[in-house]
Parts: C-alpha cells; sequence; structure tokens
C-alpha cells in the first residue's frame, strides 16, 4: 500500500535548563504512515510525540533527516491544502459561535470552502444543533470536536491529530471514536498521536510506537500483538480449599490438558478464559526496556 507520509532519520535537539544542556527529544526516528490507514503514535509523555509532530508541520525544524508527504519533499503548500491538524491545545475565541469559528478559520485556510462544508463538518461531528450558539457555553468534549471540525472543513486527505481524546470523558471519547472511524471510512487517512491505549487498540490498524525519542516500533497493531503470545487462564476451587487457585498455561494444549484433569478430580472451575496480549503489556515493556 503506497505511503502518504514517510519520515527518515529524523532528529531533534533542544538545549534546557538555565547553563543550556542539550536534550535529545528525536533520535533517528523513522516510520510510515500508509494511505488510508489509521495509525496510533503512542508513547509516555515526553517521548517525542508531540516534537515529531513539530517538526513535520514546520512548527520547530529538525537538526537532521528527512520527511515527504504525499511523495514531496518537507511540507509543502500542496501538502497543506490536503493535511488538516488539530493541535493538542487548541485556542478557542469564546464569543464566536460555532459557525463564525469555523468560517474565520476557513478564511485563514485560503481555500474555497462553502457554508454547505461547514454544516456538513458541523453535522459531522454531532455539532448542528449548536451551530449557532457560542463557543463560551461549548462543554470541553463539544469544543474538542469543532475543533476537529476545523480540522475537516476543507476535506483533508491526511488528518493529524495531537491526542485528540486528551481530558475527555467515557462518553465523549466514545463519541470522537465513532467520529473518527466514519471519517476513516470515507477515505482520509488518520495519523493520531494518544497515551490512551485502549483508543489506540479500538481505531488502529498501523501503530508507531515511541519511547525516549526512538520509534521502538512502527507496524501493523497485529503484528505488535501477534496471536502467538496469548496465554490461558484457569481458576478453579478444591472441595480442601476455601481460597481459590488460579493456574496460567502457556499453550491450547496445556489448558485442554490441565482442564481435563481437574474435571477429572472433581475439582469446581470458576473461570477459564484467553487471555490476550494488550497494547498496555507491550508498551510498559518497551519503557522498561528504554530506561
Amino acid at each position: 500500500m503506497e505511503s502518504i507520509l514517510v519520515v527518515e532519520e529524523l532528529t531533534k535537539t533542544y538545549r534546557k535548563g538555565f547553563i543550556p544542556k542539550p536534550v535529545l527529544a528525536l533520535d533517528r526516528a523513522s516510520f510510515e504512515v500508509r494511505k488510508g490507514s489509521v495509525t496510533g503514535f503512542i508513547g509516555a509523555n515526553g517521548a517525542g510525540k508531540t516534537t515529531t509532530l513539530r517538526c513535520l508541520l514546520n512548527f520547530t525544524h529538525a537538526d537532521s533527516g528527512k520527511f515527504s508527504f504525499f511523495g514531496d519533499q518537507g511540507f509543502s503548500m500542496e501538502a497543506r491544502r490536503r493535511v488538516g491538524y488539530l493541535p493538542e491545545h487548541p485556542y478557542f475565541y469564546g464569543y464566536l459561535t460555532g459557525t463564525e469559528f469555523l468560517n474565520f478559520y476557513s478564511g485563514l485556510s485560503g481555500q474555497k470552502i462553502s457554508q454547505a462544508d461547514i454544516q456538513n463538518a458541523l453535522k459531522t461531528v454531532r455539532l448542528d444543533f449548536a451551530a449557532d450558539r457560542p463557543l463560551s457555553g461549548y462543554s470541553k468534549g463539544m469544543l474538542q470536536r469543532v475543533g476537529l471540525a476545523q480540522a475537516l472543513i476543507h476535506r483533508p486527505d491526511l488528518l493529524i491529530l495531537d491526542e485528540p481524546m486528551s481530558g475527555l470523558d467515557p462518553d465523549g471519547r466514545l463519541l470522537v471514536r465513532q467520529i473518527l472511524k466514519e471519517v476513516s471510512s470515507k477515505g482520509v487517512t488518520l495519523f493520531f498521536s494518544t497515551h490512551l491505549l485502549d483508543d489506540a487498540e479500538n481505531l488502529c490498524e498501523d501503530l508507531v510506537l515511541m519511547a525516549h525519542g526512538k520509534v521502538k516500533y512502527a507496524g501493523t497493531l497485529k503484528g505488535a500483538l501477534p496471536p502467538t503470545s496469548v496465554k490461558y487462564v484457569v481458576e478453579y476451587q478444591t472441595p480442601e480449599e476455601s481460597v481459590s487457585q488460579i493456574q496460567e498455561c502457556e499453550t491450547l494444549q496445556e489448558f485442554n490438558e490441565l482442564l481435563k484433569a481437574l474435571v477429572g478430580r472433581g475439582v469446581q472451575i470458576l473461570e477459564a478464559r484467553s487471555v490476550k496480549p494488550k497494547l498496555e503489556d507491550l508498551f510498559r515493556k518497551t519503557n522498561q526496556e528504554s530506561k
């Protein structure tokens, strides 16, 4: 599948402190975002996710390395017309209504955006009912969605989102997930950073995992969580004991043999289940190995 974004050996160093010392924020980061995919960009706070996005969007400049959008080097004007972006902490003018806010940003974009486009964007993010309400009266979730509408009004081919679920309650996160799935189903490529691993598991086909400025994994979600790492757990209780016991099996054969042996002994089976690998396990393992 064609790659819509290619990042190669991106390196960025900052100087911090009263006596400035170099801090390596990005260490030869390389990955690709496939056209039509939903790619999660995950890592702990300070892993380098936001720095990467800032370099890609020309908010800051990398020390070395290169990147391309749609086959063209750098973040060209043509690429800007085809990319939608929502920062982690967008600023909203509270005195503007939802429609006025989108009118303002459509004017800044320099692109031809109709009122129908604006209304469609509001409808997509489930805010058409509040189109004429001042943003000062919007909830945190509503503000996040109108920010998402801003990134969608020009019908981008690639949508880049920095922590789009941050600060949302469970209902708000679920609604944003649904919206992103709908946007993706229309052929828009999604690339979003998050430290909320459930969102990545629910939405993503591909994954880029960063730790301490380095890309530790770049590939499919299935490749990151291979089915061969599934484990099996049996919880049971014998007549002689008042407390249940838990036993873990590495293979399905061991699991079946254990169940057969326990049933043969007349042991009460409380629970028998398979335990699939979780993104959280990979996340923790990667961070521990990187320390």
